[in-house]
């Protein structure tokens, strides 16, 4: 069951456009052997953060999508089913995010 809802929720967030987060969690496979779908939840979160900044409806419809009321409960529910591991530092998240923001997914990214 919960293999399923993770595949369903990954579905969906692929199919809204935010492919960058896929591009971006392959430094946290590679580096820090953190599961592909993993690194992509532990993005998640703070992708809709930043994407409800400059794109309140998009954010809301993918949420309705996935059957959550709010931008809360959903990161609540990811924060139960996905550890964040401690050893990340911000200088390699920012370091990441500068090779990642390169890639071609970083074109559909909705901010900057």
């Amino acid at each position: 069951m919960v293999v399923f809802v993770h595949s369903d929720i990954s579905s969906k967030v692929m199919l809204s456009g935010i492919s960058i987060i896929h591009s971006m969690g392959y430094p946290l496979t590679y580096y820090k052997n953190i599961p592909h779908g993993q690194a992509n939840g532990i993005i998640l979160r703070e992708y809709l953060r930043r994407t409800k900044e400059v794109s309140k409806d998009k954010v809301e419809n993918i949420l309705k999508a996935l059957n959550f009321n709010s931008q809360e409960e959903f990161e609540e529910y990811i924060g139960k089913i996905i550890e964040i591991p401690d050893n990340i530092t911000f200088d390699e998240i920012s370091e990441w995010t500068k090779t990642t923001i390169q890639s071609k997914n970083a074109l559909v990214c909705p901010f900057d």
